[in-house]
């Protein structure tokens, strides 16, 4: 920002203050009002541009962070009292620590390792000056926008994806084709490019909308939304469960995910009915209530697999306390939910073990009287053999219509 402000001030000079000497501006000062602590200036006043040090005259160094040439003498103490991009360090030829550029070389493994207008050379490992752009139409050929806005050398070979054609560009066939930024597909006027992507570019329509009434219509991977197939949110990691324990008491981990324990529908979340086994399941019959938004009471509410869902921010919007807020639709509460914290949670003489109350053993003989548990497993505790040895921690582990339940490979 100081250097942008130096510059304003900069076209503010006089006409006269013309010739302003490119050297060390302390043997220099009465040549140009612009030469300084900030940085020396070319013929014309304007920041010495330079990518190593040897760009610059005696007695300067290249600042990469703005790509211009500073003084090396200028003395300090601590980092901050250097310009942006220099550190304090010590110089035997000036003995004493002074402000000096901390990758002279320009050495880089990626293009966020240069400065601004340049990009790292893969064949040399050095940052080579280039251009800034808005779209990829404004660079050479074999030159793409990349994503800081800098002309960089377009990957060779035909292209795989809209990315390496980088800013207003995609890939068709193999090759980069340039169009227009945008911000909803209204502003892309262009009939050969209609889609304003994730990336606010206008891209041919290469997947069109694809009608259905529910899942069943939709290829694996999308879900029927508002009556178009749109690709399904992979579920987080993070929430999946492998053991019953996970989800809580009486809850069932079916292919990673939670399902909780019930009496009646009411206990459990949208389009989701109480299982004979007394937990929520995916109600097998359920859709045919709507197809598109407009087909739902409520006009705010979205069609998803037919049922109307409601639309949220958080889980307050929720009508049904069962449900979670994801990606703006409230749907069944699957999170995860440890068993326990501390052991305070857990019943008398059992540890909480990784969010699960467990009975503490040091062989299997302590674990006879623990239904279920037979075996002293790891750190100490009665486990399951599932739990030991998982089978399974998704359906796609287990072979035909065999369902991942309890980390084992039942069938349903």
């Amino acid at each position: 920002m100081r250097t942008k402000l130096f510059l304003v001030a900069l076209f503010a000079l006089p006409l006269f203050l013309t010739g302003c000497w490119s050297g060390t501006c302390e043997e220099e000062p009465l040549m140009c009002d612009a030469c300084g602590p900030n940085g020396c200036f070319d013929e014309n006043c304007d920041p010495a541009f330079c990518l190593v040090d040897t760009d610059c005259a005696e007695m300067e160094y290249c600042n990469t962070y703005f790509n211009q040439c500073y003084p090396q003498d200028i003395e300090c103490w601590y980092d901050w009292e250097c310009p942006d991009g220099a550190i304090c360090a010590w110089s035997d030829e000036w003995g004493l620590t002074t402000c000096t550029n901390p990758n002279p070389d320009n050495v880089c493994t990626s293009d966020w390792d240069c400065p601004e207008n340049s990009y790292c050379d893969e064949f040399s490992g050095r940052c080579q000056e280039s251009v800034e752009c808005v779209t990829s139409a404004e660079c050479a050929d074999g030159y793409y926008c990349d994503d800081r806005n800098v002309c960089s050398p377009r990957p060779t070979g035909d292209c795989t994806n809209d990315a390496q054609c980088g800013q207003g560009a995609y890939c068709q066939d193999g090759a980069c084709v340039n169009s227009t930024l945008c911000v909803t597909s209204a502003d892309c006027l262009d009939t050969a490019a209609p889609i304003c992507d994730d990336r606010g570019v206008c891209v041919a329509d290469d997947n069109p909308p694809v009608p259905c009434t529910d899942n069943s219509g939709c290829a694996d991977g999308k879900i029927c939304v508002d009556g178009i197939c749109e690709d399904e949110t992979p579920r987080d990691p993070a929430l999946n469960c492998l053991i019953n324990e996970h989800c809580g008491e009486f809850g069932r981990c079916v292919d990673g995910k939670c399902f909780a324990a019930c009496v009646d529908a009411s206990d459990c979340g949208t389009g989701q009915i109480c299982g004979t086994s007394g937990y929520c399941e995916d109600d097998p019959a359920s859709g045919g209530e709507c197809v598109a938004n407009v087909d739902c009471a409520d006009a705010t509410d979205i069609c998803v697999d037919g049922v109307c869902h409601d639309a949220c921010t958080d889980a307050t919007d929720c009508t049904n306390s069962n449900d979670r807020c994801l990606e703006g639709v409230c749907v069944p509460n699957d999170v995860v939910t440890p068993q326990c914290y501390t052991n305070n949670d857990c019943a008398g003489g059992e540890e909480c073990f990784e969010g699960v109350c467990r009975v503490p053993c040091a062989d299997s003989a302590d674990c006879a009287g623990c239904p279920g548990n037979p075996i002293c497993g790891l750190g100490g505790y009665c486990m399951d053999t599932n739990d030991i040895s998982p089978e399974c921690s998704l359906t796609s582990d287990c072979s035909g219509t065999e369902l991942c339940i309890d980390a084992m490979c039942v069938e349903p």
